[in-house]
C-alpha cells in the first residue's frame, strides 16, 4: 500500500469519526419535561352466591307412590360487588332412571327459606321431569336464566320452590334416582 493511499484511508476514517461525534451530540441535545401521576390503584370486583341449605340435601325421599308429592324451599343471597346473571343447572349422578317419573316444578320468588315455604309466592320458571331438567340445564351455557333476579348489589335474596311429585306410572317401581344436584351459578354482566 502506497503511502498517498494510507494517508488517503486515514483521513477518510478520522473524517467519519469526527461526523459521528458530531452527529451524536446533535442528537442528544434537546429540551425535556415530564409529568407523573400518582396515586392510582386498582381493586377487581367479587361475584360470589350462597344458600341457607347449611350443607343439607333439599329433598331424601324414599319409598314413594304414584302421586306422592314434597315441597321445598331454598334462598339464595348474592354477596357479590358487580352485576350479575344467575342461572340454574343440575345434574343425576347415579340410580336407575326414576328421573324420567319424577315431575319437577321450579318457582322464583320471595319470601321462602329452607325451612319454610309457607309464605312463598312466585313466578313458575320451569316444570318438566327431573331427567329432562338434567340433561337440558347441564352447566352455566345451558343453564335455565332467572331473568326474575339479576341482582346488581350485595345482600340481595332470592328464593326457589321446588316440587317434586313422583308420576303414576307402574315401570317407576323400584326405580331410584340418587346423587342427584341443583347448581345456582353467577356470572358478572
Amino acid at each position: 500500500m502506497t503511502g498517498s493511499l494510507r494517508f488517503q484511508l486515514a483521513a477518510a476514517i478520522a473524517g467519519l469519526a469526527m461526523v459521528s461525534g458530531l452527529v451524536f451530540q446533535t442528537s442528544s441535545a434537546a429540551f425535556s419535561g415530564t409529568t407523573t401521576n400518582t396515586g392510582n390503584s386498582f381493586a377487581a370486583g367479587t361475584v360470589s352466591l350462597t344458600d341457607d341449605d347449611s350443607g343439607s340435601a333439599m329433598f331424601s325421599l324414599t319409598n314413594l307412590k304414584p302421586g306422592d308429592s314434597s315441597t321445598k324451599c331454598i334462598e339464595l343471597t348474592y354477596t357479590g360487588s358487580l352485576a350479575t346473571s344467575i342461572k340454574m343447572y343440575g345434574a343425576i349422578g347415579g340410580g336407575t332412571s326414576l328421573g324420567q317419573y319424577l315431575t319437577v316444578t321450579i318457582t322464583s320468588g320471595t319470601p321462602g327459606t329452607f325451612a319454610d315455604c309457607s309464605t312463598f309466592s312466585g313466578t313458575q320458571i320451569y316444570t318438566g321431569t327431573l331427567a329432562n331438567f338434567a340433561t337440558t340445564y347441564t352447566n352455566w351455557a345451558t343453564g335455565l336464566d332467572d331473568a326474575n333476579w339479576t341482582p346488581n348489589t350485595n345482600g340481595q335474596t332470592r328464593a326457589y320452590k321446588f316440587v317434586v311429585t313422583l308420576q303414576d306410572n307402574n315401570s317407576a317401581q323400584g326405580l331410584t334416582a340418587t346423587s342427584t344436584s341443583f347448581t345456582w351459578e353467577a356470572q358478572n354482566t
